[in-house]
């Protein structure tokens, strides 16, 4: 066993030992977890308790049943698991898109009978939060809020999501961290 330590600056920050983001294949902007468990922490790559199922459903389709999320999946896999999961979705490129208002393509997931309605749209909320966050960086220097805004069902999440703009680095963590179960609120 390897032991490893850091000190907490005046911040309540530490810095990751060298070792460990090496072991976890750290890179600058990923997502550290601590999970507590039986009175350990345990340290954790790109892992979130998923806000769907609170990490207790193996049938949770946003997930796939591990009740762990990756903060650092890319749009384009969130696509795959939308596709592999068959749930009927639209992806606009509307006029406004075009124009460069809206330089990001516009998701809809299709409510159907086996997901929950304020779990679909939450899902929504966070994929669309992935697709503004690869594309608004590479094609816009100026962000129109209220357009961006305007493209989140949970008013949660739209508030936190205003509160956030201009920036659109961490918009699915955001969403994440506003959760399900206060996205309506």
């Amino acid at each position: 066993m390897e032991n490893y330590s850091a000190t907490i600056t005046s911040k309540d920050q530490i810095t990751i030992p060298k070792k460990v983001r090496e072991l976890l294949k750290l890179s600058v902007g990923d997502t550290v977890s601590f999970i507590i468990r039986d009175n350990k922490v345990i340290v954790e790559k790109g892992v979130l308790v998923c806000p769907v199922c609170v990490g207790a459903n193996e049938n949770c389709f946003v997930c796939r049943g591990v009740g762990k999320l990756n903060p650092n999946s890319s749009f384009v896999e969130e696509l795959k698991n939308i596709t592999n999961l068959r749930i009927p979705m639209s992806i606009q490129n509307t006029q406004l898109a075009e124009q460069m208002l809206l330089p990001f393509p516009i998701v809809k997931l299709i409510k159907n009978n086996k997901i929950s309605e304020s779990h679909l749209l939450w899902y929504q909320d966070y994929v669309q939060a992935k697709a503004i966050e690869e594309y608004i960086g590479k094609y816009v220097d100026e962000l129109n809020i209220e357009l961006v805004s305007q493209n989140f069902y949970s008013p949660g999440v739209k508030q936190a999501i205003i509160d956030n703009l201009p920036d659109t680095r961490n918009l699915s963590k955001i969403v994440l961290s506003v959760g399900i179960h206060r996205a309506d609120k």
